[in-house]
């Protein structure tokens, strides 16, 4: 085996989870503000949104196994799970375990959607912005080939990418988009079955009252001995 595989797979997996994390961002900021609208779905927003989450949770956990596994620069498991424990830029892998942690509360949050309060969501939700950043500043100050052109290219086009999804975020007015916790909610929530079925019936209960409105009452007694009756009491005639 190329002595080097495990440094190639620790960049080519850190790449990846930038790229998704960017576009789980997007995505977020599409179900948050509607801005594709009418032209969008939520439920399909969501879908991805999230599934792009777990791509980057799982393609950090591959870094993270890389980089353990690799023998030219020796991390140790505290090296790669507590920040500013390595002695290697120390700081550029404090901000990748950093970013590990925000991107676990991110992808907890979003799964206990409707299990945790509102404010308790978008708080944790609101952190995927710092976590973005955060990867950023450590894609560009970790690693070999930061200023290599292709590396370079990448780097500066996921973070303008990202800083545009900010921008977007934050410009949007508001009112104008149902928020991101409405939206995805919206989203999971199933269709109810009776929903086309009942509103027949309530047309037909107004154009019944319309008709009634209009017809002449018949002379005389009504011959049925319970249409003056309660529905109650009709009900307990029939049981009776």
């Amino acid at each position: 085996m190329n002595p080097q595989f495990w440094w190639y797979l620790s960049r080519a997996s850190g790449l990846i989870a930038w790229l998704v994390l960017v576009l789980a961002l997007v995505w977020g900021v599409l179900l948050g503000t509607r801005l594709l609208k009418p032209y969008d779905k939520p439920a399909w927003l969501l879908d991805l949104h999230r599934w792009f989450g777990g791509v980057a949770l799982l393609m950090v956990g591959v870094h993270i196994a890389a980089l353990a596994a690799d023998s030219y620069v020796e991390f140790s498991l505290g090296d790669l799970l507590i920040p500013f424990l390595s002695p290697y830029r120390t700081l550029a892998v404090a901000l990748g375990v950093l970013s590990l942690y925000l991107l676990v509360i991110v992808q907890v949050s979003s799964l206990a959607l409707r299990r945790i309060p509102t404010r308790w969501w978008r708080r944790a939700h609101m952190t995927a912005y710092l976590l973005v950043t955060l990867v950023a500043w450590h894609g560009f100050l970790s690693g070999s080939d930061v200023r290599k052109g292709w590396y370079a290219v990448s780097a500066v086009v996921l973070t303008a990418v990202g800083l545009l999804a900010v921008v977007v975020r934050v410009l949007r007015p508001k009112g104008t988009g149902a928020p991101a916790r409405r939206s995805a909610a919206a989203a999971q929530r199933p269709a109810s079955p009776g929903a086309t079925v009942s509103a027949a019936p309530a047309v037909g209960a107004r154009a019944a009252r319309t008709d009634s409105s209009v017809t002449t009452p018949s002379a005389g007694p009504d011959p049925s001995p319970t249409a003056t009756r309660p529905p109650d009491e009709v009900s307990n005639a029939a049981r009776t």
